[in-house]
């Protein structure tokens, strides 16, 4: 509702209804006093004309004295002051008996006086439906003034049948308005009838009614009221409406009108219907735009409650794989509700949001830092508020799924839900955390309940409709039902791109290839393969880019910032020397003033004295004698006075010195800038050159490891499709082990081309990745268990590689060896540190073992042989032993360019 247009219709509304009652007693009263025999010179007293007639009494003409004091007497109890139940019952029995007695004998000035008084009566009453009844009494414009009384006595109409004698009302209030040429009333009432179709429901009813609205606004040259009118429009339009005109429309024409207008009232709202609906649709692009410039104008509007805006451009962002840009609009939306909305549950709700931007791009450990106080925190939201019981689910998932289920569970039993979406997410959860414990008949059950709960939800939740759908597919593919997977995927694609995350798409392909790979559909899953690289290498090179621009656009500002600075202190050193120079010649002037009016006062006293003694012979002598000091004394005053101005042309001549000085360093300073400028620039095009050789030689030498790495991903494709026609088992285990070795080389090549370093290997990373996918490789074990001691080393190519396959060579034996019928267990990795210059990797399960036979025949193996081959490679010492299990460990010694993290 427009503040504005509800003040101004109400403040008009209710003084005009009380000025048209006021006005209609006194019309009433002088129509009575007309005649001269009323009131004033009546006979009778109203109690007698309470009375009445006799019921034999034969009505004539002659009764129309009676009739005006019955009149008269009326309208007086009903005007009089305090307005009593008993006075408005006395006027209602005096006029309605004169009204009777005026039909009766054709006395047709009684009956239009009665009838109006009785409509006056039935207002006072409230009473709007008798009102109604008399309204055919009421003359020329006080017709509308009744209607729009009316109209105020019932405006909070809430029942149907209210909202109905409502509408009623103001619908007649505007035809009377348009019969008696009154524009702007009928322009009210359609504000009126648009208020109760909005009550109503009827959407098509308010914008019909809002739109003629519009149109008189925009007849009468009125932009202001017209934009509120579009205002109050998009406040109560319904988003699920897309009738002309919709809330896009509707939203352009309001920022627009309040450009013009410059009343920034309905700016923020406009601007946020626009972008969300821009972002609904999937025109992520043009929403980035229209919300950019949101935040531009709301800021210099003074509107500081912000907080959606960067909310939406954290999404946008996101979407289009722009960390920096996401997070920065994450923070800002939290920092925004924390200063101008600070409730719990809303700073809940924002820090929510920042962890999960940061944990899409790979923020884990700010992730944790962020959401560490939550799980101490909040009790009372825990239990009672579902976005928080969701969120706190999802962190407690990380460390315990089997916890969070149970948490969850817990909830659904004591907590009803508040809304549609809060359900679908709460199903989604359970599915997640299921998949992670391998259940995944209970993960798809309730996985297809959320993807049945969300055929209730808009448009608005698309970006949630994809993240289910694409977690059906995923846990089909673990449950084997590849089809289903495949109609999820497809499903997943309907949603616009725009609101797919670029990390979404990315496992949206990786699936594919997985399902392809599955029903031997071997050409179809190398083109998904490939197009899941293509989108992962484009996700890492966007945001390289981004990087490499932000740090040009900031050298090239620090670099302008500086010779601004620079200039700037040269021109106030200038400034200060002319202001110095312009100083001394006012001085100059001012003294050579003084003396100029010093010599002129000299003069007068002396031509005074003269004439003093011209007029005394007797003095003459005296005279002679005083004319000769003041000759004298004049003299040395034109003495005095050359010497000033000896001094003022010395002053003149040091000043001009002084200022063909200042020149001649300013000369002097310039030139050697020219030559400091010259040199820079030489410098700096040295700098760039070496700096442009040393970026093409790490981009050469990233492209080859990812290069390399690409060929390694293609050579694992090949064998992955060659043992789909390999029968004999023997050979099958061959190409696995081969596929883990090759997949082993390439993660480290894809370390290189990603990290700043491309000699170097965080070993740390990427032990954790291999053994992922080594797990991943041996899904089927599931009840063994992998730990990982990992010290943060840092090791160059020739030491990553050979440690990597030995990795591969001891975790794929334990897998197939260490724990034969199923048997649960446990393998232990480590990398150490021990001493400066050594690093210690050990391969430990609790496994049956190997016996001394064994142990020996192993050593003939090819995994064997290649451990100790790589170990001999790099001078480190190979052992193993197999009591209470194997333990393989290899002491390496480092060179100088490996070194700890």
């Amino acid at each position: 509702m427009s503040t504005t247009l509800v003040a101004s219709f109400t403040t008009r509304l209710r003084p005009r209804a009380a000025v048209f009652v006021q006005h209609a007693k006194r019309v009433v009263l002088l129509l009575a006093l007309c005649c001269p025999a009323l009131y004033t010179n009546a006979q009778n007293s109203p109690a007698q004309l309470m009375k009445g007639l006799p019921a034999s009494h034969v009505y004539t003409l002659k009764d129309t004295t009676l009739i005006r004091e019955m009149l008269t007497y009326g309208h007086h109890c009903l005007v009089k002051r305090g307005e009593l139940k008993a006075d408005l019952d006395t006027a209602f029995t005096l006029v309605s008996r004169a009204y009777d007695m005026s039909l009766k004998i054709g006395y047709k000035f009684g009956e239009v006086t009665a009838g109006n008084i009785m409509a006056q009566h039935a207002y006072e009453s409230l009473d709007m439906e008798r009102m109604l009844s008399w309204f055919r009494y009421v003359c020329g414009e006080y017709k509308v003034w009744y209607l729009r009384s009316a109209v105020s006595v019932i405006l909070p109409a809430n029942t149907p049948q209210e909202i109905d004698v409502a509408m009623r009302y103001a619908k007649l209030m505007r035809e009377v308005a348009a019969e008696s040429n009154m524009p702007d009333v009928a322009n009210e009432a359609e504000y009126y009838i648009g208020n109760f179709h909005a009550k109503k429901g009827d959407q098509q009813g308010l914008k019909k009614a809002y739109l003629n609205m519009i149109h008189y606004h925009r007849s009468k040259n009125n932009p202001r009221n017209e934009l509120e009118a579009w205002g109050v429009l998009a406040s109560r339009e319904d988003g699920s409406d897309t009738s002309f005109p919709n809330r896009l429309y509707i939203a352009e024409k309001v920022i627009a009108l309040s450009k013009s207008t410059g009343h920034s009232a309905y700016l923020s709202d406009a601007y946020l219907n626009l972008g969300y609906g821009l972002y609904v649709q999937g025109k992520i692009d043009r929403a980035e735009a229209v919300l950019l410039e949101a935040e531009e104008v709301l800021l210099h509007a003074g509107i500081k409650k912000r907080t959606f805006v960067f909310e939406l451009l954290a999404r946008i962002y996101s979407v289009k794989a722009n960390g920096s840009r996401a997070l920065h609009y994450a923070r800002a939306s939290l920092e925004n509700v924390r200063q101008y909305d600070a409730t719990p549950s809303n700073i809940n709700v924002y820090t929510v949001r920042l962890a999960e931007v940061m944990l899409h791009f790979g923020k884990e450990k700010e992730y944790e830092e962020l959401l560490r106080d939550m799980r101490t925190s909040g009790a009372a939201a825990k239990s009672t508020d579902w976005f928080f019981i969701i969120s706190y689910a999802q962190i407690l998932r990380r460390s315990n799924p089997a916890g969070a289920i149970e948490y969850l569970l817990d909830r659904a039993k004591h907590v009803p839900f508040t809304d549609l979406i809060r359900k679908v997410e709460y199903h989604r959860e359970l599915g997640v955390n299921y998949s992670w414990l391998s259940d995944y008949n209970n993960s798809l059950q309730h996985m297809k309940e959320a993807d049945k709960l969300m055929a209730g939800l808009d448009k608005r939740y698309q970006g949630t409709f994809a993240d289910v759908w694409l977690n059906v597919a995923k846990v089909s593919w673990h449950a084997g039902l590849y089809d289903q997977a495949k109609y999820y995927l497809d499903r997943a694609d309907s949603i616009p791109r725009g609101l797919v995350p670029i990390t979404s798409q990315v496992s949206a392909e990786y699936y594919r290839f997985k399902i392809d790979s599955a029903q031997r559909n071997y050409l179809a899953a190398l083109n998904h393969y490939i197009r899941h690289k293509n989108f992962s290498d484009s996700l890492f090179n966007v945001e390289k880019m981004r990087q490499m621009e932000e740090l040009n656009v900031r050298y090239e500002t620090d670099k302008k910032e500086q010779l601004l600075a620079q200039n700037a202190r040269e021109i106030v050193w200038l400034n200060s020397q002319q202001a110095l120079g312009r100083q001394l010649l006012e001085e100059t002037k001012i003294n050579a003033l003084q003396q100029e009016r010093l010599q002129q006062q000299n003069v007068l006293n002396l031509r005074n004295e003269s004439k003093q003694r011209s007029d005394s012979l007797r003095h003459s002598e005296e005279t002679n004698r005083l004319l000769n000091k003041d000759a004298a004394m004049q003299k040395a005053l034109l003495g005095q006075a050359r010497s000033v101005r000896n001094l003022m042309i010395i002053a003149a001549i040091l000043l001009v010195l002084l200022l063909l000085a200042t020149y001649s360093r300013y000369i002097l300073k310039q030139r050697n800038n020219q030559q400091l400028r010259q040199q820079q620039a030489l410098i700096t095009n040295k700098n760039e050159s070496l700096q442009k050789l040393v970026s093409e030689k790490e981009w050469l030498l990233k492209e080859v490891h990812h290069r390399v790495k690409n060929n390694l991903q293609v050579v694992m494709s090949l064998l992955n499709i060659q043992s789909h026609y390999l029968q004999d088992d023997t050979a099958i285990s061959a190409i696995r082990n081969s596929q883990h070795r090759v997949n082993a080389i390439s993660l480290i090549h894809k370390k290189l081309y990603q990290s700043d370093n491309p000699a170097m290997v965080d070993m740390q990373h990427y032990i954790k990745e291999l053994t992922d996918q080594l797990r991943e490789y041996a899904d089927q074990r599931q009840d063994i268990r992998m730990a990982l001691n990992i010290a943060p080393i840092v090791l160059d190519i020739n030491k990553a590689l050979p440690i990597g396959l030995i990795l591969n060579e001891a975790i794929t034996n334990a897998f197939k060896y260490a724990f034969p019928d199923g048997r649960p267990g446990e393998i232990v990795i480590g990398l150490m540190q021990p001493k400066l210059n050594e690093v210690l990797l050990t391969v430990t399960d609790n496994g049956i073992g190997m016996p001394d036979a064994e142990q020996r025949a192993a050593g003939n193996s090819l995994g064997m042989s290649l451990m100790k081959g790589l170990s001999s490679d790099m001078d480190a010492e190979f052992s193993i032993t197999g009591d209470n299990g194997t333990r393989i460990a290899v002491r390496l010694q480092l060179d100088d360019q490996a070194s700890s993290g």
